[in-house]
Parts: structure tokens; C-alpha cells; sequence
């Protein structure tokens, strides 16, 4: 179905399709994106539109050139070419990746329409179709693809039309693009179909080559021996891969084994550009062509992209709405309303399985939005009242009185402002992520401000209740100075011992950045570990 080309707003004069450019932020990707497709003028225009002014009206996506790539995107009948349909669907999602265009009433206002439009388009839904034929065969479950994977990924992309393999390399390189949160004007991880078949070309012989490598029996028995040995006091977590290619790297070190020493310089950097095939060619000039086989790496995961069992996915009417809704900075809107906006579409970017470059576009303007800050202060400052009352519940702990988490989350709770109390309320106990199976995340648990804090009430109650005949001291404040006692001596030089578990002593743990771990989950990890039961609260 055809969409017609949007009207502006009566605030600003009608553009005409060569006067009406793009936003700044969203057109700059100029670079070729097909290698013997000739761009149209329409599609140019799109691409190489100047700057917009600062003085230009607020509404952006109610432009002729908007309205113009919407019915590029849906246009089944084959007149539009491939390379126009590119040019449109780059220049959209970009735009919906730059939070920007989200920052006024207007934009707002019009932006929901469009992006929901531009997601349903026949063109989007068809390169997510192809990116997601050809990316999935590539993942497995060890070292992230094989020979194997690989060659079955260059098959499917063999065996798409012309115009499909045009469409995934354009998908390919906006996604790449995305992980690498490479500049605007930054040059296409590939060129061309040709280089990107050459790539995937060069990576089965690397692979091949690594597999050799891995059972050769003069790294066997050092792999062996690093995957055995238990990690070091402050050692970085690493995985059985990484782990394995640095065994391997210390015996060619050690023995000058430069060809080795290459390969794994290759292995272990990204691998999904021209410049990294290039490399890899210069590998097989210099050291001699990859063997025809070798031992197998792994199998394909069937499980990527993960998709949450149970979770429905959004419709994209509401996750266009929902990014309207997180990017409002005007304090009309509802605070419950845009937090729950904000776990619509967090939870759409962790759990529905999508992938390919509109859902990175998502994730970005998600990123960017305006309710992040509004999210991290009011977490800091709950986890900073959260954290003022451990001293307290440590000297209870030590006098041997019955207490619950529920009882501080509820004092924590109430020393923020109003605005605050229900923005954690949104986030955490209206519609929170729930840590138990798959079936209970995003559950619904409570209606209202009052109602969760008279349920986190009775939830004291009841567990109070339950221990106060329990014989023994509560464990919770012990696990929680014990934390502290960790945190100190972590600081403190290695020949010195924790210090001393008794209140005078106490230090609080630091708190965390909002944009490493969330402090309210912090809470409820330590809790957990602490033994405070969940006791049921009926009437939910």
C-alpha cells in the first residue's frame, strides 16, 4: 500500500522534495552503499541534503522528503530502485536513531506516525528478512563462527537475488556501523558485494587455519593446563575462548612462531571489514595459503538471536510511541508514564530477538533519550538513602532483633521526593523486571504509589512474623558488613588484612554508577544472599 507523502504542519511552509533536506545529524552518511547501482537523484538528494539551519521550523518529519521515503519504503511495484529504497531507509533510520529529533512538542507529535510507518514499511520488514537469513548462519558456540558457518553464510548470501544481496549489504553496513558507533561520513565497513564475498572468503581460511592451530599437540597440552587452573586473586574474568588463544600466544611467543603470532592477531580483531580482509590476504602472501580443512570449532547456535520465551514483542505503532514517550523533556507527561514507556522499549531491545540496523537504531535513541538522566538520578539518589541505613541495620542485627529488607526499601523510599518515590515506583514496582522465571518478567505487581508501599508494609510484617521464633541471629546485616569489610580492604594494600567487623568500623560500600550496575537490583542481589525470606503477601 502506498503511503502519501506527509503534510507539514500549518506553522511552517510546505516544502518542495529539493528544498526540504534531512536533519544535520541524519544525512551525513554520504558514503556509497552499492557498487554498480547508480544512486538516482531522488536517492542523492537524501543522502547529500545540506545541514538543516538552526533557525529551520521545529517539525522535521513532516517534510516532503520524509513523506517521499516513506512511499520509497512501501512501493512493491518495482518501479522504485533498490538503490532508492537504500537511500530511504538509511536516511529514516537515522533518523530515528538520533534522539534530536525526538526534543520538541512538534517533533513528537508527528514522530510517532512516522516511525511506526517506517518499521511496517515493506522495504524494512524486507531487509531485516534478509539480514537475518544471512547473519544467523554465521553465529555458533565457540570462538562466534567456524569454516563451516562461515560457508554456509557465503551460500545464503550467494543464493539471494541481486537485489537482496544489494539490500543485506546496505543492512550489514549500518549495523556494523551502529556496533562500532563509527562518525557520520565514516567509510562502509564493505565496498561492494565482491568485497564483502571476498571477506567472508578470507575468514573461512582463517578459521581453518586456527583450527589447525588448536590441535596441534605443541599447544594442546599448554591450552590444557591454562583452562585447568583456577583464576588469580584480582584476575579479569575471561572466557575458555580467551583464555585459549593466550596459551596458544605464550608458546609462539616464546618459540617466534611469527606466522601464529599473526594469525591470532587476526582471530582476536574484529573481522568484519575490508580492511581486515585485506589483512588477512597479506596473512596467506606472506605465510603460504589456509589448508583446505581442519578440525571443527564449534556448531551454529540455534538459540541466536535469543529471543525471551514468553515475551510478547511490541507492536510497532507502541514502540514508536514508547520512543516518543522517553524522549519527552517537557515534565507534561506523566512520570509513570514514561517509565513504563522506557521498560517497553528496554525490554524490546533485550529480549524481542530482533537484529539488524533498525533495532540498533532503537537501541540508540533509547540511549539517548531524555528519561535516561531522570532514570539515573533518581536511582542514585535511592540507592544513597538505601545505603544510609545499613550502619542501622547492622547494630540490629548485632542486638539480635528480628528485621526485613522490606522495612529499609520502605524508610529508603520515603526520604525521596515525590517525584522520585514514583519514578521508582514505575521503574521497580509497577511494571519492574522480576528475577524469577521467564513467565514473571514484566509482570504487573501493584497499582499504585500507595499500594506498593503498602504492600513492601505488610511484606515486613509477615516476614517479621514468620522469624521473630526463629532461633539465631539474622543473617542479613552480617552478609552486608562482610561487603563493606570487602570493599575497604579491596582498597587497602595487599599485605593488609579487612578490617575490623564491628559498627564503629562500618564503612558503606561506594556506590555504584548508574551506568555500570543499578543500584536498586544491587539491593535486591544482597538481600537474597542475605536469607530475607518473600514471605506471600495475599491480595496483590
Amino acid at each position: 500500500m502506498q503511503i502519501q507523502p506527509i503534510s507539514a504542519p500549518a506553522v511552517a511552509a510546505q516544502p518542495s522534495p529539493s528544498s526540504a533536506p534531512l536533519p544535520s545529524a541524519t544525512v551525513r552518511d554520504s558514503a556509497t552503499i552499492v557498487d554498480t547501482v547508480t544512486l538516482s537523484a531522488t536517492a542523492q538528494a537524501l543522502l547529500d541534503a545540506p545541514a538543516q539551519p538552526a533557525s529551520a521550523p521545529a517539525s522535521v518529519w513532516g517534510s516532503q522528503s520524509v513523506g517521499d521515503a516513506l512511499a520509497a519504503l512501501n512501493d512493491a511495484s518495482g518501479r522504485t530502485a533498490v538503490a532508492d529504497q537504500i537511500a530511504a531507509f538509511k536516511a529514516l533510520n537515522a533518523m530515528v536513531a538520533d534522539s534530536a529529533n525526538f526534543d520538541t512538542d512538534a517533533k513528537r507529535a508527528e514522530a510517532s506516525g512516522v516511525v511506526a510507518a517506517f518499521l511496517d514499511s515493506a522495504y524494512a520488514q524486507r531487509l531485516e528478512d534478509v539480514f537475518t537469513k544471512v547473519q544467523t548462519r554465521m553465529r555458533t558456540t565457540q570462538y562466534g563462527f567456524t569454516p563451516e558457518s562461515l560457508q554456509s553464510t557465503l551460500k545464503a548470501f550467494d543464493a539471494l537475488s541481486a537485489d537482496d544481496q544489494q539490500t543485506f549489504l546496505a543492512a550489514k553496513n549500518l549495523y556494523e556501523g551502529s556496533v562500532r558507533q563509527s562518525p557520520a561520513g565514516a567509510p562502509d565497513a564493505f565496498a561492494s558485494v565482491d568485497t564483502y564475498r571476498a571477506g567472508l572468503t578470507a575468514r573461512i581460511g582463517i578459521m581453518r587455519e586456527l583450527g589447525v592451530a588448536l590441535a596441534d599437540p605443541a599447544y594442546t597440552a599448554k591450552i590444557s593446563e591454562e583452562l585447568a587452573r583456577e583464576p588469580r586473586a584480582g584476575e579479569l574474568v575471561e572466557s575458555n575462548n580467551h583464555r585459549t588463544l593466550k596459551a596458544i600466544g605464550a608458546v609462539v611467543q616464546a618459540a617466534g612462531d611469527q606466522r601464529t603470532l599473526d594469525l591470532l592477531g587476526l582471530v582476536a580483531t574484529s573481522q568484519e571489514s575490508d580492511s581486515w580482509t585485506a589483512r588477512a590476504e597479506a596473512h596467506f602472501a606472506a605465510f603460504g595459503p589456509p589448508p583446505d580443512t581442519s578440525p571443527s570449532l564449534g556448531t551454529v547456535d540455534p538459540t541466536w538471536p535469543e529471543k525471551t520465551p514468553g515475551y510478547q514483542r511490541p507492536s510497532n505503532t507502541e514502540l514508536a510511541k514508547a520512543l516518543s514517550t522517553i524522549n519527552d523533556n517537557s515534565g507534561r507527561t506523566p512520570l509513570l508514564d514514561q517509565a513504563k514507556a522506557f521498560t517497553t522499549v528496554s525490554r524490546y531491545t533485550w529480549e524481542a530477538g530482533d537484529i539488524g540496523p533498525t533495532r540498533m537504531a532503537i537501541v540508540k535513541n533509547w540511549e539517548t533519550s531524555g528519561i535516561l538522566p531522570k532514570l539515573w538520578a533518581a536511582e542514585d539518589r535511592m540507592a544513597r538513602a538505601q545505603n544510609s541505613f545499613l550502619p542501622e541495620m547492622i547494630r540490629r542485627d548485632e542486638a539480635g532483633e528480628v528485621y526485613s529488607g522490606y522495612e529499609y526499601t520502605l524508610k529508603a523510599l520515603n526520604t525521596l521526593s515525590e517525584s522520585d518515590q514514583q519514578f521508582y515506583f514505575a521503574m521497580y514496582g509497577s511494571n519492574r523486571f522480576r528475577y524469577g522465571t521467564a513467565a514473571d518478567t514484566g509482570t504487573v505487581l501493584y497499582g499504585s504509589l500507595d499500594e506498593y508501599k503498602t504492600a513492601l508494609a505488610r511484606e515486613d510484617d509477615a516476614y517479621v512474623f514468620q522469624q521473630k521464633d526463629a532461633p539465631g541471629s539474622h543473617s542479613a546485616a552480617k552478609a552486608l558488613q562482610t561487603l563493606a569489610e570487602m570493599s575497604k580492604a579491596a582498597k587497602e594494600p595487599a599485605k593488609g588484612g579487612s578490617a575490623s567487623a564491628t559498627a564503629a568500623a562500618f564503612h558503606a560500600p561506594a556506590l555504584p554508577t548508574p551506568g555500570t550496575i543499578n543500584a536498586s537490583i544491587a539491593l535486591e542481589v544482597l538481600t537474597r544472599m542475605s536469607g530475607i525470606g518473600h514471605a506471600p503477601v495475599s491480595g496483590r
